[in-house]
């Protein structure tokens, strides 16, 4: 697997997917993140086996280029080490993951290797059939929730 994403997108797609990741966990792959690089995207899940939280990065965000895939794999790398180390990374990350699952990140001067786990091992989504979204602007749902806050349990 190899890409190259600028950093802002990728730290901001790690970061996101971390609130769901647990580090207490007896499933030690929950503790990491999963990142799919395909022909169209990059794809980042997080989860702790009941809340999963997956972001997915585009080739191009608003006619610029973000993300270039050069070589289309999988690999699950720990949540605690890799959010710390994208955050302190500059400009464009080059992620590389040899066939021992071991990534190597560049951006500029900086290389830095993490061993990963084997993105087969990582638990599957389930699959959605049939979803509905709806649309509401932020301030009618924190009304809805500030109406409805009264009824939960402080126990």
């Amino acid at each position: 697997m190899e890409f190259l994403v600028e950093s802002e997108y990728f730290n901001r797609a790690i970061t996101d997917v971390s609130k769901a990741v647990s580090q207490k966990t007896p499933f030690p792959i929950l503790s990491g993140i999963k990142i799919m690089a395909t022909k169209e995207s990059l794809i980042v899940i997080g989860s702790n086996a009941d809340i999963i939280i997956e972001q997915v990065i585009p080739m191009e965000i608003d006619g610029v280029q973000v993300l270039e895939v050069k070589e289309v794999g999988s690999v699950v790398l720990s949540a605690k080490y890799l959010s710390e180390l994208v955050r302190k990374l500059p400009g464009k990350i080059h992620l590389t993951v040899n066939e021992k699952q071991i990534a190597t990140l560049k951006a500029d001067e900086i290389v830095t290797t993490l061993n990963g786990f084997h993105a087969e091992e990582y638990p599957m989504l389930p699959s959605m059939e049939e979803t509905t979204h709806i649309r509401m602007q932020s301030t009618d749902l924190i009304e809805m929730i500030n109406q409805t806050a009264f009824a939960v349990s402080k126990k």
